[in-house]
């Protein structure tokens, strides 16, 4: 009998339909009742641009850590430099239960992703980025491998590990999936101290493999001082050492093919654009001069 309810429980988290993506409901702070995936905006503090006025939409997977709820976790602070440019950002969640399997979750992923992709492309944006870390990384990569016209990709440490903690990664997948992908643009995060990953160094591989795609490509590797950890690319460290090279990457003009430097000393830049631009005017006392 145990048997037969765990399997009617997955049933019940199977997704439905692409076409389910259409009209999606983004609100934030869903419960994932009976669903496998739901959407919901990646910012809830700021408002969205909107199809007709956005550069583009990124769309967010998020990592796994067993069956914790990793839904709850916000996306990479880094994306909100990107708002800050015009994109809108959008997490596709997953619901905890239902992360037992690792190839059917990533299956389903990307499945879902891809669908969502045609959906948001639907609702009139014109560029979308697929952006993740982890898990989440590892199902852009995934996804980024056979979806034309994608404009760009954004994978922090990128893999899996199976339950308990046994490494199963292996690099030359990651590598293989960065010189596949059809992404015009590429970022690729590999912090160092990922114990996750037993410390392996995969940068190098990455910079092969990209070099020999032909695109443009920005590669933060273990030789980075500025962050460390498995999640090394989602907090503030990252955010103000590279923020504004990512940004920069994904707002301007097309970049020739080849490695993008990033060269230090824009952290003050990238404070103005996390913090003061979103910062409320201060009321002016009686008498005083506008700045």
């Amino acid at each position: 009998m145990s048997r037969l309810a765990a399997g009617a429980a997955w049933l019940l988290l199977v997704p439905g339909p692409a076409g389910g993506a259409d009209a999606p409901d983004l609100h934030c702070e869903q419960e994932p009742g009976n669903r496998f995936f739901w959407t919901e905006w990646g910012f809830c503090d700021l408002p969205a641009h909107g199809p007709e006025k956005a550069r583009g939409v990124v769309i967010w997977n998020h990592g796994i850590l067993g069956t914790n709820e990793q839904y709850k976790a916000p996306p990479a602070l880094v994306l909100r430099l990107l708002y800050g440019r015009g994109w809108d950002v959008i997490k596709l969640n997953r619901n905890n239960l239902g992360e037992t399997s690792r190839d059917l979750s990533l299956a389903r992923a990307t499945e879902r992703t891809e669908a969502e992709i045609a959906a948001q492309l639907k609702r009139g944006y014109r560029r979308v980025i697929l952006a993740g870390q982890s898990f989440g990384g590892y199902i852009t990569l995934e996804t980024a491998e056979g979806q034309r016209g994608l404009y760009g990709v954004i994978a922090m440490s990128p893999g899996v590990t199976v339950r308990g903690g046994v490494d199963r990664l292996d690099p030359s997948i990651t590598e293989r999936l960065l010189r596949d992908t059809k992404a015009t643009r590429v970022v690729a995060v590999f912090p160092p101290g990922d114990t996750l990953f037993d410390n392996r160094v995969r940068g190098p591989g990455a910079l092969r493999a990209l070099g020999a795609r032909g695109v443009p490509y920005l590669v933060v590797d273990e030789t980075s001082r500025a962050i460390s950890g498995h999640g090394g690319g989602m907090g503030g460290r990252f955010a103000l050492r590279y923020g504004i090279c990512v940004a920069d990457f994904f707002s301007g003009d097309a970049p020739p093919a080849g490695p993008i430097p990033c060269p230090a000393g824009r952290e003050s830049d990238a404070v103005r654009e996390l913090v003061l631009r979103d910062a409320p005017p201060r009321p002016l006392l009686p008498g005083a001069v506008p700045p």
